[in-house]
């Protein structure tokens, strides 16, 4: 029988090596995601990534971002950064019973609070019912009370299983298979290449920080107080990564909008996107994703993910346009005894005022 054999830290190298190999990594399993936060943060969040080997000598790496605070008290397992994907990766081809085992680990041997966005890409985990194997709390996001039930449940210990989807386009049978000449989409982007809007991949700091105040524009319009910092795109411009896209339409000389894609061994993810309202008529995000999806295609790559919605279905329906299909990719949270009762004091000690 399988069996952990030993946990240990993993090198920067090991990390690399098994992110290129592994087939169902994306993005945000690597080791540059979670050095954008570390550098965005200014280390307040760490890469702490292990490796689980086992009894069979195969291994797996768990990518996990760490965070300390209280002293140490409610330190905090991320897998992965921001809600995204994460989970394991491995370079060796495991079975049911290593998948059984990490999340074992994962679930009930982490010492600390886990936040863990499970991985639509790995095949074998899709075959494990999680939530009834490890009587864990399921939660519908859409249900109006789901806010109180989910610190409810974490107050009294439960894990918590909330239900996700992302949409994702399968890319294996290429790009003119997935858009024929007269597809809806394929009209619209013909209207905006018209029109004269142009597609391109942007690099140097001041597009950059004109993408960024498109996005600015967009938040007014979404009436959002809140929002990515500046910093943290300028923490990803001067990476000046391969595995980094900015693309951007352009209309009279002008960003009229963007997608920041990520990239991975089979796996591109559009991350981030935003538009100037006035130009919404000539249609380029319909150009701009259908160029960027090309791209893809003609890189090899398997598969372009669109990325939860947040319950949004204008914008679920913008992406099912495109052919993308949804994929559950649930959410688990788990908190620990000494964390509670942290978080029970913190609400105490408010409510003293």
């Amino acid at each position: 029988m399988i069996a952990i054999a030993n946990t240990y830290p993993a090198s920067k190298e090991a990390w690399d090596k098994i992110w290129h190999e592994c087939s169902y990594a994306t993005y945000f399993h690597s080791r540059e995601w979670i050095e954008i936060w570390r550098r965005f943060t200014q280390d307040q969040t760490q890469a702490e990534p292990k490796i689980i080997q086992f009894s069979d000598q195969k291994t797996a790496l768990l990518p996990f971002a760490f965070r300390q605070r209280a002293k140490g008290l409610m330190n905090t397992y991320t897998s992965a950064m921001e809600g995204t994907f994460g989970g394991w990766i491995s370079s060796d081809n495991l079975r049911l019973e290593h998948i059984r085992l990490l999340i074992d680990f994962l679930l009930n041997q982490l010492k600390g609070n886990l936040s863990w966005r499970i991985n639509p890409y790995d095949d074998l985990l899709s075959k494990i019912p999680i939530q009834a194997e490890h009587n864990c709390c399921l939660i519908n996001p859409e249900d109006p009370n789901s806010t109180k039930a989910i610190s409810a449940l974490l107050e009294l210990g439960h894990p918590i299983f909330i239900l996700d989807e992302t949409q994702t386009l399968n890319l294996d049978d290429g790009f003119n298979s997935l858009f024929k000449s007269q597809s809806s989409s394929v009209r619209k982007a013909k209207k905006a290449s018209k029109a004269g809007v142009s597609i391109k991949v942007i690099q140097t700091p001041e597009e950059w920080r004109e993408y960024y105040q498109v996005y600015q524009a967009s938040l007014e319009r979404w009436h959002s107080s809140s929002g990515y910092a500046w910093e943290l795109f300028e923490v990803m411009q001067q990476l000046n990564s391969p595995n980094i896209k900015l693309w951007v339409a352009v209309y009279d000389n002008q960003i009229v909008c963007g997608a920041l894609c990520f990239y991975s061994k089979h796996h591109v993810v559009y991350w981030h996107g935003c538009a100037l309202e006035q130009y919404f008529e000539l249609r380029p995000v319909n150009l701009m994703m259908l160029e960027i999806i090309r791209n893809s295609c003609e890189q090899g790559y398997s598969w372009f993910d669109f990325n939860p919605s947040g319950g949004m279905k204008g914008v679920k329906a913008f992406k099912a346009s495109f052919g993308a299909k949804a994929v559950p990719c649930p959410q688990i949270y788990v908190d620990t005894p000494i964390k509670r009762l942290a978080r029970s004091y913190l609400l105490a000690k408010q409510g003293s005022f």
